[in-house]
Order: structure tokens, then sequence, then C-alpha cells
């Protein structure tokens, strides 16, 4: 798959890069024995940031999507780039791992996508070894736009997967009744609303889309440590641990 073919081109794609590289800072220099990644979407697009830092980080990189095609397309990719690990057909709500076989689980907005995150976060919980450490990225409920958005272009038809969104505290308590310790938090992907659409547009007939990406991400770099950031946001953004103790019963 071409990366133009990605909801974001190449060079937003390098934007993108960049926003999770700031979110996983707190980890810079931690090594991890083996990682779990929550989908393939990005791999399967030519676009494997996430996999290249786990795989620098880590001894061994599974990967699981419940598309057999996207998993299908990232292991092509992966293997072009000669990118070690494993790609699996799976669901998060239902890992086929044992108990405590990563230290480390990164999710980059995959839970958000169906009703039931208590049990992705259950099961992410369970496959954790204690102590171990959960990346997690959701949509941000605090951005009016990005929700709207999520709502209208599948009543559309434009969008062909469902949405749901959250904020900092929704998340969090979702996260500290599933067994774990919130250790960093942060918004990420402060990029206008529908403007990957329209630098999209601009990529295909040419001149303007490379100077108009160049000032978007000009426009982002200004607000990312304001105030405003909560409001624009496309993601929640967490870096938690996993209790010792189970997950808090029902309230």
């Amino acid at each position: 798959m071409a990366p133009g073919s990605y909801y974001v081109n190449a060079r937003l794609g390098r934007y993108k890069a960049g926003e999770y590289a700031r979110l996983l800072l707190p980890l810079a220099g931690r090594r991890f024995s083996r990682a779990l990644k929550t989908d393939l979407y990005e791999e399967a697009h030519a676009l494997p940031f996430l996999w290249q830092w786990l795989s620098q980080r880590s001894g061994q990189v599974v990967s699981i999507d419940r598309s057999s095609a996207i998993a299908r397309g990232a292991a092509r990719e992966l293997d072009a780039l000669r990118l070690p690990g494993a790609s699996l057909v799976a669901d998060c709500r239902a890992l086929p791992f044992a108990d405590g076989s990563f230290d480390l689980v990164v999710s980059p907005s995959t839970f958000d996508h169906f009703a039931a995150i208590e049990a992705a976060i259950a099961e992410t919980h369970r496959v954790l070894e204690p102590g171990g450490t959960l990346v997690i990225t959701l949509n941000n409920r605090s951005n009016p736009f990005f929700v709207l958005n999520s709502y209208l272009l599948p009543r559309l038809g434009l969008l062909r997967f469902t949405n749901y969104h959250y904020t900092r505290r929704q998340a969090t308590r979702l996260l500290e009744r599933g067994g774990f310790r919130v250790r960093h938090q942060t918004t990420i992907l402060h990029l206008p609303f529908l403007y990957p659409s329209l630098s999209n547009l601009l990529q295909r007939l040419g001149g303007l889309g490379p100077w108009l990406d160049a000032r978007c991400v000009e426009l982002v770099g200004r607000i990312t440590h304001t105030p405003l950031a909560a409001l624009v946001a496309w993601h929640v953004a967490f870096i938690a641990e996993k209790r010792s103790v189970g997950p808090a019963g029902p309230a």
C-alpha cells in the first residue's frame, strides 16, 4: 500500500511520527524484553515509525490487527524494510497470549473504535507483567471539531469505522479501574479539523501542498505546549504502569 493511501500523506506522517516521539520521551533510555503493539494500520501503509521505535528498544516485537488484510499488508511492508517481529490476526479484547507475556504494550488509538474498551484494558492488564508499561492514545472528547467529524462522516458514508471519545479524566478513570497507575499524560496530533483531507487533495493537485503543510506544522508547533492544545488535539495520551494488584471491581 502506498503512503499516500493513508489518511495523512507521507509528509504529515512524519509530523505524526514526531508527535509520538514526543509522547515516548519519558521512556527514553529504557529497554524492554517483549513488546506488543495493538494494531498494524501504520505499518500496512508504509509508516512504521512506532515499530521502528519498538524494535530499537525491545528484544521482541509482536503486533496484532483484527483485519487479516491489514496484517498481511503490514507483514509485506515490514519484510521489505527488514524489520524483525511478528504480525498476527487477533482482537485486543481477547488476546491470544499468556498472562504476563509482555513488559510493554503500545496502543495507538486502537481501543477507541469499539464500545467495550474495558475488555481491551483488562486484556492488556492480563498480558502485561507486574510493573509493565502501557502507552495508549484515545480520541479526544475535548476537541469538539474532531468529535463532530467522527460522528458526521460515518453517517455520510465517508468513514468505515466507529469512533468513541474520552476526556483525560474519563480515560484516567478507565485506566485506574483497569489496574493501571498513570505516570504521564498529554495530548498529541494538534492538526486542524479536516486538514489531512485538504492536504491530501493539494498533494494530488500539486503546487500549494508542501507550502501549506509547512505552514500548518509551524502553526501547530506553536500551540503544542499551550492550554489550547487540549482543545485542538486529536488524542489524549498516557503512559501507565500495571499495578501489582488486579483491576478494581464494579462500582
